[in-house]
């Protein structure tokens, strides 16, 4: 017979019999209620990994504390510059006064010894030589008897002296010619001041945006239990932005609203849907968007090339072409490109149904599709996809013109008549 135990609940800490050595909890309820406290730990423990706003918000903390650091010894050193000037320029003074005297007792000394070596053998020879106007034999001669009667009682020697005095003016003149300040230090702190200036208001900018996109959430987390959202939280849900393209187009479309957003295209034959589909991806590129174009009705042809060169998208990285899919295709892509361009909708032998489907699963992408019409002028599949798209615009040919009118327009005016070819609103 199998061995009771006596136990403490790992959960509610109640002492209970168990009949397996290994058992941790006194019941079933415990133990859920146990691994879910683990799993709101386990939570709780994953760091939040930082907004790219929060990173760069971080860097340039750092980079401005390094600028004001920077910026705080220049001022320093100008804060002390007046100081440092006048104590240069009583040091100056003194120095100068100081040089004077020395090279006012240099000159003293020579005249001294001047006069004593008047009494000199040689001195006598150049005095003879020079009132006989011969100077170079008179000179000459003075030297060789110099150094003949050098030992002469009436000569003095000053040149250690005068050596001495000539060697403090040297330093005095180094000293009067020392640079105890850069002037550029003051062009340096007003480049400065602009550098930590720029800082601080990218700063504030940073602190702002991630403020504002704290508070802001997405609507599944302002939902209540039943679905509702109170009024007063409305404004606090992300709403996805806008786009409004530039030109006549743009105002022929409107402000777009990019979330959830799909427009249909339909009309007969060669009335310009596919012209008109390259226009409106020119818009979006404009708009540095990624567009990726499903030409799976018409394919990579020469046409193909006339209408990129015609709407100037030659050069374009984001914008990419593709001549066959389905629509497992579709969605698998649908997540990598901010709009997707289907041409058209029926070549995808997939339910109209399944439009409105992507609509609501990647509502941050953009569906533009091509429906073909029927024999009746209805959209081929059934008009569910004109009911779900936020843009409906039919193509047509009025007097050999191509022209596109939107039939239901949730951003803009309906009615209005754009000339496919011109690129312009006919009236």
């Amino acid at each position: 017979m199998a061995k009771n135990h006596s136990k403490t609940c790992l959960n509610c800490n109640k002492r209970f019999i168990a009949k397996n050595i290994r058992a941790a909890y006194c019941s079933d309820r415990c133990r859920v209620s146990a691994n879910r406290k683990k799993s709101v730990t386990v939570t709780e423990k994953v760091p939040i990994e930082p907004s790219l706003a929060e990173i760069e918000l971080e860097n340039t903390k750092i980079l401005l504390h390094k600028e004001e650091q920077t910026l705080l010894h220049l001022q320093k050193l100008a804060s002390n510059y007046k100081t440092n000037k006048e104590q240069k320029e009583q040091n100056d003074n003194k120095l100068l006064k100081e040089k004077l005297q020395l090279q006012n007792q240099r000159t003293a000394i020579q005249n001294e010894q001047l006069m004593k070596n008047k009494n000199s053998i040689a001195f006598k020879v150049l005095e003879i030589g020079q009132a006989k106007h011969e100077k170079l034999l008179g000179f000459f001669g003075g030297i060789i008897l110099d150094n003949l009667f050098e030992g002469d009682s009436s000569r003095q020697d000053y040149s250690g002296m005068i050596k001495s005095i000539d060697a403090k003016i040297g330093k005095i003149n180094t000293e009067l010619n020392r640079v105890l300040f850069n002037p550029l230090v003051f062009l340096d702190i007003k480049v400065n001041e602009a550098v930590v200036e720029k800082l601080k208001q990218k700063c504030l900018a940073l602190e702002e945006e991630i403020i504002r996109s704290n508070s802001i959430k997405e609507l599944a987390q302002i939902k209540d239990k039943d679905g509702f959202v109170k009024a007063k939280d409305v404004q606090s849900i992300n709403f996805a932005g806008r786009v409004q393209f530039s030109g006549a187009l743009g105002d022929f479309i409107g402000l777009l609203e990019m979330d959830k957003c799909a427009i249909t295209l339909t009309g007969k034959p060669g009335s310009g849907k596919t012209y008109l589909c390259f226009d409106i991806i020119s818009k979006f590129i404009e708009l540095d968007f990624s567009v990726a174009y499903f030409s799976i009705e018409e394919g990579i042809t020469n046409l193909t090339l006339q209408k990129i060169e015609k709407y100037k998208l030659q050069t374009s990285e984001k914008f990419k072409i593709n001549d066959q899919a389905t629509l497992q295709d579709i969605q698998r892509f649908a997540s990598s490109f901010d709009v997707i361009v289907i041409d058209s909708w029926g070549k995808l032998n997939a339910d109209i149904s399944e439009f409105d489907k992507l609509r609501i699963a990647f509502p941050k992408t953009i569906f533009i599709s091509i429906f073909q019409l029927t024999s009746s002028g209805q959209m081929r599949g059934g008009t569910m996809a004109a009911f779900d798209a936020g843009v409906n615009i039919q193509t047509s040919i009025v007097d050999k013109i191509r022209i596109a009118i939107c039939t239901k327009n949730r951003y803009g005016n309906t009615g209005i008549k754009y000339c496919i070819d011109e690129r312009v609103i006919v009236f």
